[in-house]
């Protein structure tokens, strides 16, 4: 696992967490820019193990021929927070204004359910999330999150769920339930429609997750 840090000011700003869903997070960055986000430090995770570092519990596979998901996400967590937070505060020019994440696909779901785990991020972005995971609904119904995050933002593609697999065709459907459950925790929230499928643009919607939780 590498994390590039990604910052243009000397001054305390939020620091923003991400996993690549591709790269390094240049394109995140460049189209944050784009999308006129205020100043923020970007701290993005790659080279890591995407299908097992960030499932919270094994499930099978969705992908045929694949193995099944591991499930390693409480010890990618433990790890984020005791060796590469810590770090990156050590490398940033001043120290942050707070800790947010941002999370696209299986990084979504990662973001989501470290809600429920930790207390460190204080705000939340889950774009295009993997929300479909088996029995995610069901845990986040039985427990209560760690801390109440300033504000949780969900996006999806209008096409995501046009999908003949069983458990991915439900991800619009479980995204609002995630939505209105934390809605019905008194907790901001939005809840955005892009146009296209899973792989339509990820780095703009990033985009427009983050300048909505920094706003």
């Amino acid at each position: 696992m590498e994390i590039k840090i990604w910052n243009d000011c000397t001054h305390s700003v939020p620091t923003v967490y991400t996993h690549a869903f591709t790269g390094d997070g240049e394109d995140v960055w460049k189209a944050c820019h784009e999308e006129g986000c205020p100043p923020f430090n970007l701290a993005v995770i790659h080279h890591f193990d995407f299908d097992n570092d960030l499932t919270p519990w094994p499930a099978s596979n969705v992908r045929k021929g694949e193995p099944p998901f591991s499930g390693n996400a409480p010890t990618h967590l433990e790890e984020m927070l005791r060796v590469w937070m810590p770090e990156v505060e050590s490398r940033l020019p001043a120290p942050s204004l707070y800790v947010a994440q941002a999370g696209y696909s299986l990084a979504g779901l990662f973001t989501l359910w470290s809600t429920w785990q930790t207390d460190v991020f204080k705000r939340i972005a889950c774009v295009s999330a993997s929300l479909w995971y088996p029995h995610l609904i069901d845990y986040l119904t039985d427990h209560r999150p760690a801390c109440r995050p300033d504000r949780i933002y969900f996006s999806l593609g209008d096409k995501e769920s046009r999908t003949r697999h069983p458990l991915m065709s439900q991800v619009e459907t479980c995204t609002r339930s995630v939505h209105d459950l934390v809605r019905e925790m008194g907790i901001p929230t939005h809840f955005e429609m892009n146009p296209g499928n899973h792989f339509t643009a990820p780095d703009k919607r990033m985009a427009k997750a983050v300048a909505w939780i920094l706003a």
